[in-house]
Order: C-alpha cells, then structure tokens, then sequence
C-alpha cells in the first residue's frame, strides 16, 4: 500500500518560515552592515528549501516531520541570533570559544537524547515516574557555562563595545533552546516505545 504525505498545511512548515521570516530581518538589522542583512535574508529560501527537502524525504510521517521540523526551527534561531554577535566577536578567541561551545553542548544533547526526552517526560528507563535527575544536571551544565560566556563578554566589552551584552543576551536565550534541540531528533517510534510520548498523541499526529 502505497503512503501519501501530510499535506503541508497539516505539518509545522508554515509556523517554521513564518517565525524565519519574522527573526531574520531583526537579527540581520542589528548588525547595520547591509551586507550582512542581505546575506541574512537570502538564508530564507534556504531554509524553506530544506524543510520541502525534509518533507519529501519524511512527510509520510507527520509526528517524525514535525519533530526535525521543530530542531530546524531551534536551530535556525540559535543562528539568526549569532549573526550580530557575531558581527562583533568574529575572529576573537571569545568567537572561537562560543562556537566550541556549541558543538559540544551539541554533541552532548545528541548523544543523550534519549535521556533528555525522558527526564523532560519525567519518567525512567522502564517508563515508571522519576524525578528528572539527568535534565537538572544538564541545566546546572547549561547554567555554568553561561556564566564562563557572560564573564568573558564582559571582558570583551572594552574593546567590543557595550552592544556586545545585548547581542549575547539575545544569543543566551536562544542557545539554552538550542541546547533541548537533540530531543526532537528521536525516533517517534522509540520515543513512544520509552512511553516519552502516548500512544492518541502519536496517532494523532502521525
């Protein structure tokens, strides 16, 4: 039997590039450099692009195409909201620090990600509610490491300007979404087997 795709009305698509179309002149106006606007908006079609690819790809299931559609969406925020601190921090070793940061807040979210959507879920290995142990010392992880970021900015700020604080605050609270991103990259199907998401949720959705 041959499976037909959500439409794209019934999936998040719409919602992904309205909330790109809203953030990225924002973002790409704080910069003042008109290049940099330009190049920012020219990243819309891109995005809207790759979620039709996705869609191609994924959208004989709705709750797995809204799922990475919700990740893109995240981590499209995360890198609108870079783009004027970036402006600022480019090609400094806070720059380089932000990024590596990033890649390992990343990679450790990815690799646990199935105990991030289970701690989310409050409940254990064997679906039992628990208190979510592993979510609170990932956000204490989360928290610390904002603090080294907000220290270092400040030391910047005599020599990047006080604009640089406000950029990072924006950036902050985009990188903490961003950092719960990896749980949308779990498989529907395993996610309800863990019991993370109920079954009239997944048919529903599906």
């Amino acid at each position: 039997m041959k499976k037909n795709r959500k439409p794209i009305l019934e999936t998040n698509i719409i919602n992904v590039i309205i909330v790109c179309v809203m953030i990225a002149p924002i973002m790409g106006g704080l910069t003042e450099n008109l290049k940099l606007f330009i190049a920012t908006m020219c990243t819309i079609p891109v995005v809207v692009l790759l979620l039709f690819i996705l869609w191609l790809k994924y959208g004989y299931s709705g709750i797995h195409l809204n799922s990475i559609n919700m990740f893109v969406m995240l981590a499209m925020i995360l890198v609108y909201s870079a783009i004027p601190l970036f402006n600022s921090i480019w090609g400094t070793w806070i720059g380089w620090l932000t990024i590596f940061v990033h890649i390992i807040t990343f990679l450790i979210g990815f690799i646990n990600r199935e105990k991030l959507i289970r701690n989310i879920s409050g409940i254990d290995e064997n679906g039992n509610k628990a208190l979510p142990k592993f979510l609170l010392y990932y956000s204490i992880g989360l928290f610390v490491l904002g603090i080294i970021g907000f220290v270092s900015l400040q030391v910047a700020i005599g020599t990047l300007g006080s604009n640089v604080i406000v950029f990072a605050f924006l950036h902050l609270i985009a990188y903490y979404l961003f950092a719960i991103s990896p749980v949308f990259l779990n498989n529907p199907e395993r996610a309800l087997e863990m019991g993370a998401i109920s079954q009239s949720h997944y048919d529903e959705y599906y």
